[in-house]
């Protein structure tokens, strides 16, 4: 792909595209074998649940599904919010899973604290959403949580060594690729199980580079924010603060 368009809504058409030519088949993280010609697109949505809703639409114009991880515990949005609430009750009705994304940094270390705040967040969630999360995947894992072949919450993770170290795996963080674009793996050469784990935020937001694009990010977040202070505020916003 091209750079200028690779993170991109072209880009990602691009990017399913390569996956529906080699014969690929999407699935979630019920399949149990890495040695098949499959893969699971994973989306951790850690600032706009509208570019998840957006992205989510477009995946399903192009007739693939895929997983999407909300935070309960978020500084971007609220799963409360009616906007967000109804973004994510979308993305499901679109055939897309939804899962549990869990910052276990806001809990104590233990794996006995991590696994009752996991069941406790995807209770919640269920109640909020209407449905039980099947899948958990962890925000910004410690390195003692790779590989970690224990159910957390009762529910399978994205970051066990079945789905993190047999199924090749290759994330978006950051706006670029980690370990090389998912064409380039040696799964995908193989026709092996892969993972591959997106942010909408980098596909779905203009801007050429990942910092104009969260720049962009903030601009859209205050005029949103300037409209709920109108609409819930009789103040002049707009008036000298100095005098």
């Amino acid at each position: 792909m091209d750079k200028s368009t690779e993170f991109s809504v072209m880009g990602y058409k691009s990017l399913v595209s390569q996956f529906l030519d080699a014969n690929y088949r999407f699935c979630d993280f019920t399949q149990k074998s890495s040695d098949e010609r499959v893969v699971i697109f994973r989306h951790d949505i850690d600032f706009s649940t509208q570019a998840a809703r957006d992205l989510a639409n477009l995946e399903a114009e192009l007739g693939i599904t895929s997983t999407y991880f909300f935070l309960i515990r978020s500084p971007f949005y609220n799963i409360y919010e009616p906007a967000t609430l109804s973004h994510i009750r979308e993305i499901n009705a679109l055939g897309h899973n939804i899962g549990l994304h869990f910052d276990a940094s806001l809990y104590d270390n233990s794996f006995t604290c991590l696994d009752y705040a996991a069941t406790k967040e995807c209770e919640i969630l269920e109640k909020i959403v209407g449905l039980s999360p099947e899948f958990i995947s962890f925000h910004r894992p410690s390195k003692s949580l790779l590989g970690l072949d224990k159910k957390v919450g009762g529910r399978d993770h994205s970051y066990n060594t079945r789905f993190f170290r047999d199924f090749g795996y290759v994330s978006d963080s950051r706006g670029e690729w980690r370990f090389g674009p998912p064409d380039k793996h040696k799964a995908f050469a193989d026709g092996k199980g892969m993972q591959v784990l997106t942010h909408p935020i980098w596909w779905m937001t203009e801007g050429q580079t990942a910092s104009k694009k969260i720049t962009n990010f903030i601009a859209e977040s205050a005029e949103q924010i300037l409209f709920n202070v109108k609409t819930n505020c009789n103040v002049d916003v707009n008036e000298d603060s100095d005098t």
